[in-house]
């Protein structure tokens, strides 16, 4: 049997005692082999954890024993840590919390600097682009959706003016390129339309050649030749596809005006001119009411009377009754 201690002790000033090692471990001349830690953790030692705060107590005592016994081939290892403490008044804690707080107020134990005014509009700014980015999270999340789905499907892409000229002309660059047997004008067509890398001409060839000169045929088979097992749109797909929407259009209202006509227009009822109220007739003129504009003034602009004056004399008077 064998036995080793540490102990801590402190009042004011307190030196923290050496790392959890097994002391008989380390000095024994019968050691065989060092064992590697494997676990990250850090090892608790629950000596460290029973020395108190500076402040909290007036005394402390912690000692710890380590213990080692052989019986043969059974070893047992026995550690005891004891702590007995001798706590500081409750005044005594109140004052030492006060020293604290004014130490830590401004930091270092002095004033704060001055802010200087490039450092408060730096601040103000941060301040607006952290509110604008909030912002556009909200919009991103329920607006943008909302408007993506209004656009229409994946496929779809709206195009320009000059790409909807263009996707008219196909049809006459077929029907030339047919008559001369070459492909030179179809394919600066669909390299007009937008279309990156442009198509093969062995595509085109074939799309010519099968498409029975109807642009939209046409450009359905390339959008078939060009990638046969495609998992998404790309932005040739979606030109070609978007072509395709737009020379058939006007097909596709009239079809749908034969299957579901509009319906009839209501018909139209003549609108009666509104009906003038009848003048009151007056017994006398002179009971009839007077308004009158006065002139208007001379050297400054038209004068126009807004309002219905009536003649503030008292020898004038009207009858309720008329």
């Amino acid at each position: 049997m064998a036995t080793s201690k540490r102990k801590a002790a402190g009042g004011k000033s307190r030196k923290r005692p050496p790392p959890n090692v097994d002391l008989l471990e380390q000095y024994s001349p019968y050691r065989v082999a060092k064992i590697l830690a494997t676990s990250t953790k850090k090892k608790e030692d629950p000596f460290e954890s029973l020395i108190p705060k500076d402040g909290t107590c007036l005394d402390y005592n912690v000692s710890e024993t380590f213990l080692r016994m052989d019986a043969g081939d059974t070893k047992i290892n026995v550690r005891e840590t004891i702590a007995t403490y001798v706590p500081a008044p409750p005044e005594m804690i109140e004052a030492n919390k006060m020293k604290q707080e004014q130490r830590t107020k401004h930091g270092r134990g002095v004033p704060p600097q001055w802010v200087f005014a490039d450092e408060i509009w730096l601040q103000k700014q941060n301040e607006m682009q952290e509110v604008h980015k909030r912002g556009l999270k909200k919009i991103r999340r329920g607006v943008h959706h909302r408007i993506l789905s209004m656009v229409g499907p994946d496929w779809f892409q709206e195009l320009s003016p000059k790409q909807m000229r263009t996707v008219g002309q196909l049809e006459a660059c077929i029907l030339k390129d047919i008559k001369d047997g070459t492909i030179i004008n179809t394919q600066e067509n669909v390299g007009n339309l937008g279309l990156v890398l442009r198509p093969n001409h062995n595509f085109v060839t074939l799309a010519l050649r099968l498409c029975c000169k109807c642009p939209v045929e046409f450009l359905l088979i390339l959008y078939q030749l060009i990638d046969p097992n495609r998992s998404q749109y790309s932005l040739n797909d979606r030109l070609l596809l978007s072509a395709v929407v737009h020379l058939t259009m006007t097909k596709t209202l009239r079809e749908l005006h034969v299957r579901m006509p509009s319906p009839p227009k209501p018909e139209k009822v003549p609108v009666k001119p509104p009906k003038r109220p009848k003048e009151k007739m007056y017994i006398s003129p002179y009971l009839k009411p007077y308004t009158f504009k006065p002139t208007p003034r001379k050297y400054t602009g038209i004068y126009e009377n807004t309002h219905v004056q009536y003649p503030e004399s008292s020898y004038f008077a009207y009858r309720e009754s008329l």
